[in-house]
């Protein structure tokens, strides 16, 4: 059996390495991004319904409650949610020729007006409010 020189492992690990990344970056296309946040939806659903998530007015998922982020699925399934988000927004920005940041907040514009009544949604002052008591009332 040959021994391997040190030359031949460095390249071995740039090549494997290379690979990885090259991998990485063709599982963050818009459809597979999609794809995934699809996945979730039932689960991110049903956690709005229940009031334990809501959206932020950057466009990203968050606990609406410190003991509902200190629960380990629900905190694996938000940064799971919002890393897709972000990877999408940066996408999307890209392709716009705007920001991130832009595109964030056009999105939680959207989610806003999909929303139920009862939907959790953050305010700029950092309050949660229901989607039904952020609409002013008509008289």
């Amino acid at each position: 059996m040959k021994t391997l020189n040190i030359k031949t492992i460095v390249l071995y690990c740039v090549v494997t390495m290379f690979s990885l990344v090259a991998f990485g970056a063709a599982q963050n296309t818009k459809d597979d991004i999609k794809i995934r946040m699809k996945d979730r939806f039932p689960q991110i659903s049903e956690l709005k319904q229940s009031g334990k998530i809501g959206e932020t007015p950057s466009g990203f998922a968050e606990a609406v409650k410190k003991e509902f982020a200190q629960d380990e699925k629900i905190s694996k399934l938000i940064t799971a949610e919002n890393n897709d988000r972000n990877l999408l927004y940066a996408l999307i920005a890209q392709e716009s020729q705007t920001s991130v940041e832009e595109v964030g907040m056009a999105n939680a514009k959207r989610y806003f007006q999909k929303a139920s009544d009862s939907d959790y949604f953050k305010t700029q002052a950092g309050e949660w409010k229901q989607k039904k008591d952020m609409i002013p009332q008509k008289p």
